[in-house]
């Protein structure tokens, strides 16, 4: 019964996203998405219950869109499930997330 629970929770939380840029380090995923402008991934909409002013959501299904460019037809190229959304662009010291950092963070196994 914990099992469905869990997996209910995760799916609640569901993000559909044409990812922009994505890396593996340490056994974890790191992509960034673009937003309009300056503006923040509104987490509030993947989680109705939370606050306007929220940092990061934690438990987030993230399903990976991409377009086929001899079609321009959109299809799910995958998905990450647990992951860790934040509404602003993270930074790292790592190298190789350094240039434009991420703001969607998961395990490689999930």
């Amino acid at each position: 019964m914990q099992m469905r629970e869990a997996k209910a929770k995760t799916m609640d939380r569901v993000l559909f996203v044409n990812i922009d840029r994505e890396e593996h380090y340490q056994g974890y995923c790191y992509g960034y998405v673009r937003t309009a402008g300056r503006s923040k991934i509104k987490l509030h909409r993947i989680e109705p219950a939370t606050s306007k002013e929220l940092d990061v959501l934690d438990e987030v299904l993230i399903i990976l869109v991409a377009t086929n460019p001899d079609t321009g037809e959109s299809y799910i190229a995958g998905w990450y499930e647990n992951a860790k959304v934040y509404a602003d662009r993270q930074t790292s010291d790592n190298p190789g997330l350094k240039k434009s950092g991420y703001n969607i963070v998961a395990k490689e196994e999930n």
